[in-house]
């Protein structure tokens, strides 16, 4: 296992389309005791170079993972987590997917949303479309005007 800051570096040299997101980068003043969130965004050229880097310097699938089956997510949709010591990579080979991600990102940043619950329902919001409790009974199709 290399040493995660090292093995960070070495994902940037492949995917140089890294960038640090998560309450470290969103939240001032940033929380305490939280793992360093990146979004690495993985492109078709550099896919093998990268999941082997990935494998030789030991990081874990993190989360569940969903066989492509079974996941009803579109593929456009999708990322895998990583970790390494306190290092997370939100992996994806979707620039859409990336896009988004950074726009909430942007806004969680600019709105300081501190509380996670606030920025988890902002992402899903903006990655799915996933609309929040308050909002879950929308009138029938027809009769909605927007």
């Amino acid at each position: 296992m290399r040493n995660p800051y090292e093995a960070l570096q070495r994902i940037k040299e492949i995917c140089p389309n890294t960038v640090a997101v998560g309450s470290r980068v969103t939240c001032n003043p940033a929380p305490q005791g939280t793992d360093a969130d990146y979004l690495v965004l993985v492109f078709d050229h550099k896919a093998k170079a990268f999941y082997q880097a990935i494998q030789e310097d030991g990081w874990n699938l993190a989360g569940s993972r969903i066989d492509g089956g079974e996941n009803n997510v579109p593929a456009q949709d999708r990322f895998y987590s990583y970790k390494l010591g306190e290092i997370n990579l939100i992996v994806t080979e979707s620039q859409c997917f990336a896009h988004r991600f950074l726009a909430a990102s942007s806004i969680a940043k600019r709105m300081n949303m501190v509380h996670k619950a606030d920025r988890i329902a902002l992402f899903q919001a903006v990655l799915y479309g996933n609309i929040d409790n308050e909002f879950a009974l929308l009138p029938d199709q027809e009769e909605v005007l927007f």
